[in-house]
């Protein structure tokens, strides 16, 4: 499905990183609230290996994902043939779609796997892993915004298995990521201070960004708008019980692998909370590409639930059946989406080699073609894209 979806031009925010200048030339600079230097590392890749295509970028992105996918399953105590296919099928669900076939995500799926990562690493003993797992970890903020957690989480983690002098140095790599946001002018433009909506408004609109993916895997999405967010937050809420529950129990018997899963959860609980700070005011639903942090937040948890029936054979394995179900099922609904997206990408293309002067053939591909002018020209004039 991504291959029908995927185009070769810029779409939206891409056109933010089409040339050299604007990826490469502005590694410190921030988009919109969020630092993106190693995305941009990648773009300013994709631009000079594969084009300006987004191959690279896409690339990338399935080998994050896939390797996201195999450390979580290394870190659940149960039977491979169990874990591996509940995972594949959360991970590669239809809903990241967006995610998996836009190039301009990397960033997105590439924080999540520094994330992943950095619990993987922390569950092991060796200094090696722990330096690495400084190295990854403590950078993550300048992936996104949400990276802030990373560091915040490996802490807590290190302080529960004793570790404080690696609980000081990722202390210490946030606040480092802290004052490079602020001088490169986090929180100072125009219009940067905002009211905030109610809190009570931001935790529902968090647990419905969290909850309500889940809930249309088996209401429709049509039946599902009238009682959308109320739903979506109890969905939302039940996985967060669960959650808490596996806390207390880690609180009363500290666990490296058990904390590093718990960690993974508490990233993508926390990303859906911060997007719901940022969404809040004006939310309707919740954006597919925020399934991913959902996803995060949900898996280790039922992973780790189902470790504890794991002598029961027969439950996980129908579990796993069940699951992989209710995903594969889903699938015809993210097709529709694969071709919409497609036939977008397609329609855009054959405009553009009509009247690739008309900025108006460009307007599929972003909704302000005259905004786009010089990124336009310099695809054209180093032959990117489909030029």
């Amino acid at each position: 499905m991504s291959s029908i979806a995927y185009g070769p031009m810029p779409f939206w925010d891409a056109w933010e990183v089409a040339s050299l200048s604007r990826s490469w030339g502005k590694l410190w600079s921030l988009h919109n609230e969020h630092m993106i230097t190693f995305p941009r590392l990648l773009y300013g890749l994709d631009t000079v290996i594969a084009n300006g295509t987004g191959k690279l970028s896409i690339l990338f992105i399935w080998v994050f994902q896939l390797t996201s996918a195999i450390l979580i399953a290394r870190m659940a105590r149960l039977q491979m043939w169990v874990a591996m296919p509940i995972v594949i099928s959360l991970m590669f669900w239809g809903r990241h779609l967006e995610n998996l076939s836009w190039s301009f995500q990397v960033g997105f799926i590439g924080l999540c796997f520094v994330a992943v990562l950095t619990m993987w690493l922390l569950q092991r003993t060796s200094t090696g892993a722990a330096s690495l797992a400084l190295a990854v970890g403590g950078t993550a903020a300048f992936w996104s915004l949400n990276g802030f957690l990373v560091p915040v989480i490996a802490a807590a983690h290190c302080i529960l298995n004793k570790r404080y002098a690696m609980a000081a140095a990722f202390i210490s790599a946030l606040i480092i990521s802290l004052v490079v946001y602020v001088v490169s002018g986090f929180g100072s433009a125009p219009g940067a201070a905002v009211q905030l909506p109610k809190l009570t408004h931001i935790v529902a609109v968090g647990l419905d960004i969290m909850g309500r993916p889940f809930g249309e895997l088996i209401l429709r999405r049509k039946a599902f708008e009238g009682v959308a967010e109320g739903l979506g937050s109890l969905i939302g809420a039940l996985i967060v019980g669960a959650l808490i529950g596996l806390l207390i129990e880690l609180w009363r018997s500290p666990s490296p692998r058990r904390a590093a899963l718990i960690g993974v959860s508490l990233f993508g609980f926390g990303s859906c909370f911060m997007a719901a700070v940022g969404r809040a005011e004006n939310f309707t639903a919740p954006a597919n590409r925020y399934a991913v942090f959902a996803v995060l937040g949900a898996l280790p948890v039922l992973l780790m639930w189902l470790e504890k029936v794991e002598h029961r054979r027969l439950f996980t394995s129908l579990a796993a059946v069940v699951v992989c179900g209710l995903f594969a099922m889903n699938a015809a609904t993210w097709y529709r989406f694969a071709v919409k997206r497609g036939t977008i990408e397609r329609d855009a293309i054959a405009a553009i080699k009509a009247s690739p002067d008309n900025p108006e053939s460009y307007r599929l591909l972003y909704p302000s073609p005259e905004a786009i002018r010089e990124q336009i020209a310099y695809m054209r004039e180093n032959g990117l894209g489909i030029f």
